[in-house]
């Protein structure tokens, strides 16, 4: 069937890893755990994601890169456009403060 191991105390005292994830969340936010890994592990962390993400585009031609490209242009400029036609209404009927409203409708504010 599948492998056994052999019994060992730590290996039957785990948390799960959704436990883990959660007890790691509440010992942040309530202050137990306040330090932040060392910058070494975060770069190594942020190589290895782009690394997973960028073999997923292994083979994709030119021609593909390039209409995906100009897609994600024509859709940023439109979603900016949009954007600053919202800001523009929101200022004209004073319904925010002008600077609140332009961070409102940029994208992640």
């Amino acid at each position: 069937m599948g492998f056994s191991q052999p019994y060992n105390e730590l290996t039957h005292r785990r948390l799960p890893g959704r436990w883990r994830g959660d007890l790691a969340a509440a010992l942040s936010l309530t202050g137990f755990i306040n330090h932040r890994p060392p910058a070494e592990i975060i770069w190594a962390a942020q190589f290895f994601i782009g690394l997973a993400v960028g073999v997923k585009y292994a083979g994709v031609t030119v021609t593909e890169l390039r209409r995906y490209v100009v897609a994600g242009l024509v859709y940023s400029v439109l979603l900016a456009g949009l954007s600053i036609l919202f800001f523009m209404a929101v200022r004209a009927l004073v319904l925010a403060p002008s600077l609140e409203a332009l961070l409102a409708f940029l994208p992640g504010g």
